[in-house]
């Protein structure tokens, strides 16, 4: 899965898998894994197609910018910011027509 593909799909899973491993990376109080994975995850889905990966992107885009701001604010030995990760909804797309959004 991690090798690196072209495919959008693809690309959009890893951005997916990183935007909540820099939750994770929060949740412990790694400032450093929190910026790195975050910027990692924007740069695969700040132009992946709206429900591409079966996921409404646009709480996620809506939310980057503050959440950029407060990680790249957040320094070693400081609380971690309160920050909540945007709610994510499923949606139907080309790759999986069944599945309606909700």
């Amino acid at each position: 899965m991690w090798r690196r593909s072209p495919d959008p799909l693809m690309q959009g899973l890893q951005g997916l898998i990183q935007w909540a491993v820099a939750f994770e990376h929060h949740r412990r109080g790694n400032p450093h894994g929190a910026r790195v994975l975050l910027a990692r995850a924007w740069s695969r889905l700040e132009h992946a197609d709206d429900g591409l990966v079966g996921v409404d992107l646009a709480p996620l885009r809506a939310a980057h910018p503050a959440l950029a701001a407060a990680f790249a604010a957040w320094r070693a030995g400081e609380p971690a910011p309160p920050v909540v990760a945007p709610p994510m909804r499923r949606v139907a797309t080309s790759r999986n027509p069944g599945r309606r959004s909700g």
